[in-house]
This record gives structure tokens, sequence and C-alpha cells, in this order.
């Protein structure tokens, strides 16, 4: 106390040595500075870290208190950092999904309500195409949660808008809600049945033997973008640690840093890395942030860790993370779909006003749409695209659009603004910094100029394509190169990559250096875009007659979008589909 004392009365003349990190007492020796250098204090020491003790006391350039020697309770702490997690993850915003829904009063969904088990492939497919044409496979047996219950080292991949990221954060929602003691959100949810076929609950609870390990949440683009060491230097895990540390002391928690840091080590806890393939410059940050995670899984062995990826990104072999086990997600099934529309209903039957009758029936029509129209069922089964059609769904009141080309426009729509829409950046204290701007905004083109020139590369897309189901792959460089003749000014080809590379929406990143649509649905909707502005009728009759297969669903779309126009539209080109009397 009067060493304490002392420091209090000299603080003054310590110039900028602010804080005391830490006092230990050990060996005799009195240690104030980080936890680093206190690891290596030892009974009867003579020096930690090379700096001397001198009289039973660590003389070092360290930073000191100001006097107030009080500590936050633990107990408190936790329950603050808890209820933090929980806070992130509890909600997902519907304007990142829905751009109409920013109008409305509150565009955030509880994740507790809406969220529906995820599969993954007990054998994953071979090939995209299976991906996207196997619906209901029997291969598709084991829960996301069990795998994760299985692994204490574990990489779940999945498509884009496979729910990867959602997972994420609902895993984390529910361990915090377990802890904080949250009425909806807690391990009951987190094991609740899979729905059967019908949309009902399954006999069993999905398993889960690990109890109420303490989360955290680290979204890798933003670790990588401020929390690793400078390019060439090694990354450990006391960079992720910083990282966290940052983000805590920002919520003004700070202090649990080293409770956090403690339960990890002696009880475990599970730490969550989502989008290893979508940290920025990937090139430059891969083997830092595969030595920061293997650093920290060497040194925190009791501590499980979930990180997420694009499946085609992490099958790389120089994203592989050694040790760790892999699953894949696997497309909504029946039962699924019907689960999640329910589920949908019932929570926005809610925030709109609708009686429960009223919910319920229009989520009775919903399902009943998916399942009677085959080009529907194709997007549901990925959730991204089933939580667009229930968007749709709900501005509409009673039904989708009729016709398949109005909601195609409608979704195409959608799905350009979240493609295009600026992005938020945050600093290491958390705090929002330099949104990136839109798309748009970035390159100065106006929105009628994008959608011309994405018509122009499904066509081109859909007419060299070898198979003629799935999506046809898009060089970077067609549209980076295409991008850039687009824009008005000087563009940064490094930078437009950049840019291209973690977003999704109308395009998606598929592999190395290469994009996709997400759906053959809308690569052909944009390419029946085209033809109705060049050569229209002509060469949509050729290609018809020349091609049957591959054309087919292009000229039914094209015709209904000249059709929307004016009815008389639609008559050149029976013309010149049927030439005599």
């Amino acid at each position: 106390p009067a060493f304490a004392a002392a420091l209090r009365r000299d603080a003054g003349q310590l110039g900028n040595l602010a804080t005391i990190d830490k006092l230990l007492t050990g060996g005799g020796a009195v240690f104030f500075g980080n936890l680093s250098a206190a690891r290596d204090i030892q009974a009867g020491a003579k020096t930690i870290h090379g700096h001397e003790i001198r009289d039973n006391v660590f003389h070092s350039p360290v930073t000191i208190g100001t006097g107030d020697e009080s500590k936050p309770d633990p107990a408190a702490l936790r329950r603050a950092y808890l209820n933090t997690v929980f806070q992130a993850t509890a909600h997902l915003i519907l304007g990142d999904i829905d751009p109409k829904a920013k109008d409305q009063a509150d565009t955030r969904l509880a994740l507790a309500s809406v969220y529906t088990g995820l599969l993954t492939w007990a054998e994953p497919p071979d090939t995209i195409h299976q991906r996207q044409t196997i619906t209901s496979d029997r291969r598709a047996t084991r829960s996301a949660v069990a795998e994760l219950d299985s692994h204490d080292r574990l990489v779940l991949m999945g498509d884009p808008g496979s729910g990867k990221s959602t997972f994420a954060g609902f895993v984390a929602m529910c361990l915090a809600g377990e802890s904080h003691s949250d009425a909806k959100a807690n391990l009951s949810l987190l094991t609740a049945p899979l729905p059967d076929e019908k949309g009902d609950d399954e006999k069993v609870r999905q398993p889960w033997r690990h109890g109420r390990l303490l989360p955290a949440l680290v979204v890798l683009r933003d670790l990588a973008a401020m929390g690793l060491p400078n390019a060439g230097q090694e990354a450990t895990a006391e960079h992720l640690l910083g990282f966290l540390n940052r983000r805590l002391t920002a919520a003004g928690i700070g202090d649990f840093m080293p409770y956090l840091r403690k339960e990890w080590l002696e009880d475990g806890g599970l730490l969550i890395l989502d989008g290893l393939d979508e940290v920025m410059e990937a090139d430059v940050c891969r083997k830092q942030i595969k030595q920061m995670v293997a650093n920290f899984a060497g040194g925190f062995p009791n501590c499980r860790i979930l990180v997420t990826s694009r499946t085609y990104a992490y099958q790389k072999q120089d994203w592989k993370l050694p040790g760790f086990d892999e699953s894949t997600l696997a497309p909504f099934g029946r039962g699924q779909i019907r689960r999640f529309v329910d589920r949908w209903y019932d929570y926005v039957g809610q925030q709109r006003g609708m009686t429960t009758g009223n919910a319920r029936g229009q989520a009775a029509l919903l399902k009943r749409e998916i399942e009677a129209r085959e080009s529907l069922r194709g997007l549901a089964e990925r959730p991204l695209l089933l939580t667009l059609m229930a968007c749709l769904h709900a501005w509409h009141k009673t039904s989708l659009p009729d016709k398949r080309e109005d909601l195609y426009h409608e979704a195409v729509d959608m799905l350009l603004d979240w493609w295009e829409k600026r992005r938020i950046r945050f600093d290491e204290h958390g705090q929002p910094v330099n949104p990136q701007p839109s798309l748009l905004a970035w390159l100065g083109v106006e929105r009628d100029d994008m959608r011309r020139f994405l018509n122009v590369l499904a066509f081109r897309a859909h007419s060299r394509q070898p198979e003629l189901t799935g999506t046809a792959d898009i060089s970077q460089e067609e549209l980076r190169n295409g991008l850039m003749d687009l824009a008005p000014k000087k563009v940064d080809p490094r930078q437009l990559v950049e840019y291209l590379g973690n977003r999704s929406g109308l395009l998606v990143p598929h592999g190395e250096a290469v994009y996709t649509f997400p759906h053959r649905t809308f690569q052909e909707y944009l390419a029946a875009c085209y033809l109705t502005d060049h050569q229209y009728p002509r060469q949509l009759a050729t290609l018809l007659r020349n091609d049957w297969n591959r054309w087919r669903e292009a000229v039914l779309l094209a015709a209904a979008k000249v059709y929307r126009g004016t009815s008389y539209a639609v008559w050149p080109l029976i013309d010149a589909l049927c030439p005599l009397e």
C-alpha cells in the first residue's frame, strides 16, 4: 500500500505513463507492466525480459495507474462481455438483404425467431453442378451443430448465401444467451430438433456436449484490415488477442480480457473466425492469417475453434488449415424451406401487425407457391435467396409476382442493390471509418449502364457455357476489364478486384479469379434482357432454332419482358419463330 501511494504521488512526474496494466508479486519482486512480461517472473529471478530486478522491484519503462486501484467485479465483467456478444449477434439487419426495408421503422430480424437449422453433406458432391441440382439428397444427414459438437477444430464451408455467417452468429448468440440466461436464445435453441420433410420437429435434438462455452466471434476481414502486423512479419495469437482486446476496450470492458484469456487457457471456450477467404488482399494476408490461427490453436488447446469459408476457396491447398476437420453445408431441403417460411411469417407478421391467422395464411400461400413452381424451388434451396423471396412475398401481400419475368425483374433489382451497395469498415476500436462507397459511385457509373453491362456479360457467358445446367464461369479478367471500360475515369485494377472479391449478390466469387451468377435463372433472365435490346427478334429466333435446349428459357423470358412493355411487341417474335402462315 505504501508503495502504491508513493506511485500515486509521483504519477505526475512520469510523463505519458498513463495506466497500470497489472501488479504481480512473486519471488519477492513487485512487477508493473504488461502480462507478456509477467509470465516470466520466477522466484528469485534477477531479470525479467532482460530488465534488472533491483531491491525486489522490477525496473522497466511501463505504464502505471492514476491511483484508482479498484477493479470491476469479474462476474460483472463477464456478464457485460456476454451481453456485448449477444447484442452483436442477436439480429440480422434486413436492410443488408432487403434494401426496401430501410424505409421501415425497424430493419432488424430477431435471429432466434427466424433461424432454421442447417445440414451438412455427409459426402460432399464433387461439383458445383451437383450441389445446385440435388435438392433433398439423403447424404445431407448431419446437422451443422452436430459437426461442431464432434470436432474441436472445424472449417465449415459453403457457397455464397448458404448460411455460413448466419450459423457463426447463431452459435455465438446461443452460447452467450445461455450464460446470460436469455429466455429464447440459449442451448435449448442451439440443440432444437431439425425439421422433417413436413417442416415439423424431428424426434431427436441436435447434440451439444460442451456446455456454456465462452464464445468470441471475429470477422477475419476486419481483423486483417487492422489487426495484422506489417507484410512479411509473422502473425501470432497475440495479434488476434490484441484485436479482441481493442474491441473490448472500445466497448468499455477491456478489463475482461485477462479473464477471457485465463478461461480459454484453463477451461476452454469457442473462438469463431468468420470468412477465412474474404480478407482484403488475400494473397498478402493468407500466410499471416494461417500463422495466427495455427499459433492460437497450439497455445490454447482447450479452446474449440470454428472457421467459415467459401467452399471453392478453401479447397485450394494454400488456404488449408493443418489439423482442422472440414464440413460442407448442404442446400435447404423441403422441410427446412417450410420451417423457414413459417418462422419468417410468425415474426414478420407480428412486426407488421398481422393477425396470427393472416400470418399463417400468408406462410401457407408462399409454401404452396414454392412447391408448385419448379423455378422457385431451385432458388429456395439457398437461404439467402429464400429470404429474398420471402421479402418479395411480404411486399406483394398475397403472392409472389404471378409471372416469372416479373419475379426475376424484382429479384435482380434487389440483388443488384446488395451487390453494389457501399460497405462499412471499422477501425481497431470497432468504430465505423471511411465507408467504402458503392461500386457504382466509386466507378462513376449510372445504374442503367451497369445493368446493360451485366446483360452483356450474362449473354456471353450463357452462349459459351459447355453445360446446359448450372451457371457459367466468368473470369475475373473479363469482369474487371468490362467494368474498367465502363467507368468514365481511370480505375486501379487491384482496387477493383478488392471491391469485387468480397461482394455477394448478383455476381458472386466462385473460384480463383472466377465469378458466377447466384443461380442459372438469373443468368438466363439477364441474357434474355440483352436479347430484347439487340437484333430483336431475329437473333432470338436464330439462337432458338440452332440450340433449343440452351435458349428455350431465355426466349420465354424475353417474350414475357417485351409483353410487359406492350402486348404488341411479342408478335414480331412469334412471326420470327413461325414464319409460315
